[in-house]
């Protein structure tokens, strides 16, 4: 005998604008999913959020959309729904690789500045090696000269 599971709901009774937000709780009873399903949603990664704004509290709201591209509503639950969809996984997807991108640069830079300090290392050892050479050889600038 197989054990039913429940599904978040994919039919939504209202339709909601592309750039509406909603608590955990609102997200909750808009899906049919409970609340504690949003959150492991929001802590795997799967749904973003953003404080609310003037909010002391710490609330956390998250985009409609991001409830859609996860598919705990359904498409038909935004107007222009393609559209949107396709703009927030984009718009997720170039700023991860943005920010990737500025880490890159970052890290680069580092490494080029640390490599300059090095090789000014390096030739302030070959310079001290070279007139050590010289002291010892009676050759170099640094020979000392016989009275």
């Amino acid at each position: 005998m197989s054990v039913p599971t429940t599904q978040p709901a994919q039919q939504p009774t209202q339709q909601y604008r592309p750039d509406a937000a909603m608590t955990k709780k609102e997200a909750a009873q808009a899906t049919g999913a409970s609340v504690d399903t949003i959150k492991r949603r929001i802590e795997d990664g799967t749904l973003s959020t953003f404080p609310r704004e003037g909010d002391n509290r710490g609330t956390l709201l998250i985009p409609v959309t991001e409830l859609v591209a996860a598919g705990l509503l359904g498409a038909d639950a935004l107007r222009d729904v393609a559209e949107t969809v396709a703009t927030a996984k984009h718009g997720r997807e170039a700023g991860a690789l943005e920010t990737a991108r500025q880490d890159l640069a970052l890290q680069v830079a580092a490494l080029q500045a640390r490599v300059t300090g090095l090789e000014a290392q390096l030739a302030g050892a070959v310079d001290e090696r070279d007139f050590l050479r010289g002291l010892i050889t009676g050759t170099g600038a640094g020979a000392l000269k016989a009275a």
